[in-house]
């Protein structure tokens, strides 16, 4: 079974074992702060949410050093696919007619007032792709598809990141949203929308299957009482899963 693995802090994995939810952050809160620009349409980056992980087995020091705490938190291994698929037959019609929802997507019924969630198909697990291409890095969204219509291609958002990021190998799952009343052009001469998303954050929730073939990975400097917490977390929320120690020697 292909697996992928997220690095984070022991306080993060405590709210997943016990809301059994992964949480997509929007691009305009990341690490980096070029994630998510465009060339023509301002802030569109607030509406597409991702789940960010890697598919390296080994481990990797940067990234250990970066989102576990200094070495100290976990890894979190979980199946490729670790959410509930759910199809038409699966919702109540008043979903069904009401909302764009595609067969095989990743989320539940899932409504903001300020827009639709559901631009996943075959876009929802997007590898990322390095480059230092700033068509790609700052890509144009919107195209015309007739003389006055018009159309946004948001799966160009969240694909792409520079080469200096290439040691993260990412992998990420993604959840666009498409804001209500659409989009126009500003005195600029860019595209925006009116509306703005009101959350930072969606928390999607894991399959049973996935939840219970999740594995973790002590940091490499994990202190002995950290090491206590996280079993006992396991414990309560999650026993029987996969619990290991780094293999790296690192100094504390």
């Amino acid at each position: 079974m292909e697996y992928f693995y997220h690095y984070t802090s022991v306080e993060n994995l405590a709210l997943i074992l016990k809301h059994r939810t992964l949480r997509f952050k929007a691009l305009d809160t990341v690490d980096d702060l070029n994630e998510g620009l465009t060339n023509d349409v301002d802030e569109y980056r607030q509406f597409v949410f991702v789940s960010c992980w890697t598919d390296q087995d080994i481990e990797s020091i940067p990234i250990w050093n970066m989102y576990a705490k200094d070495m100290s938190g976990v890894r979190i291994a979980l199946p490729k696919y670790p959410f509930t698929h759910y199809s038409f037959e699966d919702l109540p019609n008043e979903v069904v007619s009401n909302i764009p929802f595609a067969r095989s997507t990743i989320v539940n019924y899932l409504h903001f007032d300020n827009g639709y969630i559901f631009h996943q198909g075959e876009h929802y697990l997007v590898k990322v792709e390095y480059t230092d291409d700033i068509a790609l890095l700052k890509p144009n969204l919107v195209e015309p598809t007739s003389e006055q219509g018009k159309t946004i291609w948001s799966a160009r958002i969240g694909k792409f990141k520079q080469n200096c990021w290439d040691f993260q190998s990412e992998v990420r799952y993604r959840i666009i949203v498409y804001p209500r009343g659409g989009f126009k052009r500003t005195e600029t001469e860019k595209f925006n929308f009116e509306s703005r998303m009101k959350s930072k954050h969606i928390d999607v929730p894991i399959s049973e299957d996935a939840f219970g073939q999740m594995k973790i990975l002590l940091g490499p400097k994990q202190l002995d009482e950290h090491s206590l917490i996280v079993e006992a977390l396991i414990e309560k929320y999650n026993p029987g899963i996969e619990l290991q120690r780094s293999i790296l020697s690192i100094r504390h």
